[in-house]
């Protein structure tokens, strides 16, 4: 059972039980969905073929309604503006404070995007149970780990609100975290839409290369990168996953045992601070990428440089290199982006951050 990046399917998650494990394997849908068979009713031609896998999606996804027409088309068809999206999640972060840190972090750095980047915010509701287990307290009922994953049920949840958000956007969106949990579904949205070329470009201090069987904390955010390549836990693995080789670490300079040997074996690609643009360039052109989604934890930066998260890790980039690592990445096609774990409580806090923003919207806009 495998969790599946089209956003139309994937939403019938909420109507069908049956489907909480989100099975990315389609050829027995029909079966599951009764009436649901032979697509979605009036989506006509968009899922049309999907009894037989996604191999079958004859037409792509031109027949729904109109929405998504240009997403079919390539980047080029698509409205040029940048739509922002705060999903101001925090169950992936099982540290104390990070109920109210995250949320508070998102709301005040999606406010000053909306302001640099010139356009509405739009908040994404997430769930309310959640509980960090470093602090000992559960909230509420549903909030415990299981399967080694902190707040698992939440964090299930919480991907509805962000597949509906994402169902026909009107330009690239940037997602504004939360923990780095909340780049699984607009990454495994875009892994679906643009197929199996496209790569992840993912500054951060942390890999995020942990499964739950290697993780040493249980927390969600330290594995997202790993769901994404399609390993780990089956309601977390995305299918299709991306392609080993085509996720590039940035900055990247705390790694967990398991995360070592993902670089070891070629299933991610590493530039080392500090993410020299040449080297980041050429390491994404090695990848053989036609299209790169573009997350960035703000803890790469070096806590000297900006202090607003949790996990500082000494050693890391200034905001002049983060700034032009987010530059070279203009001679690619960019699909969406993400800023995630912000823990600063204050506007003051993040204003530094407004030369980040605007290097992010320019490649946004292309």
């Amino acid at each position: 059972m495998r969790w599946d990046g089209s956003p139309a399917v994937a939403l019938l998650g909420a109507n069908q039980r049956q489907l909480r494990g989100w099975s990315g394997e389609l050829a027995d849908w029909g079966a599951q969905l009764g009436g649901w068979s032979g697509g979605l009713g009036g989506r006509s031609g968009g899922l049309a073929g999907w009894g037989g896998g996604l191999a079958d999606r004859s037409g792509g996804l031109a027949g729904w309604g109109g929405g998504l027409a240009g997403w079919g088309g390539g980047l080029a068809d698509r409205v040029a503006g940048v739509l922002v999206h705060a999903v101001p999640q925090w169950q992936g972060a099982l540290w104390p404070g990070a109920r109210d840190r995250l949320v508070t972090g998102c709301r005040v750095l999606a406010a000053l995007a909306g302001e640099v980047l010139g356009t509405e915010v739009h908040e994404v509701p997430v769930a309310a149970a959640g509980s960090s287990t470093h602090a000992g307290s559960c909230a509420h009922v549903g909030s415990s780990t299981v399967d080694g994953i902190g707040n698992r049920q939440a964090l299930i949840e919480n991907r509805q609100a962000q597949l509906a958000a994402l169902e026909a956007p009107e330009g690239r969106v940037l997602t504004i975290g939360g923990d780095c949990g909340v780049d699984l579904v607009p990454i495994g949205v875009a892994r679906y839409r643009h197929g199996a070329g496209l790569a992840a470009v993912w500054f951060d201090a942390h890999a995020d290369c942990n499964t739950a069987a290697s993780s040493p904390s249980g927390a969600f955010h330290g594995m997202v990168l790993r769901s994404l390549l399609g390993d780990g836990d089956p309601d977390f693995a995305a299918s299709p996953a991306l392609e080993p080789g085509r996720a590039v670490l940035a900055g990247t300079r705390a790694f967990d045992p398991a995360e070592r040997r993902a670089v070891a074996d070629g299933l991610v690609r590493h530039v080392p601070v500090p993410a020299d643009p040449d080297t980041l360039r050429r390491t994404v052109a090695d990848t053989g990428a036609a299209t790169v989604y573009l997350h960035l934890d703000l803890d790469v930066l070096d806590p000297a440089e900006f202090d607003g998260t949790h996990y500082q890790e000494p050693g890391g980039l200034t905001i002049g290199q983060l700034v032009a690592g987010i530059d070279s990445l203009s001679a690619f096609e960019i699909t969406g982006a993400a800023i995630t774990e912000c823990a600063a409580t204050e506007p003051a806090d993040v204003l530094r951050l407004a030369p980040v923003l605007e290097a992010v919207g320019r490649l946004l806009r292309g």
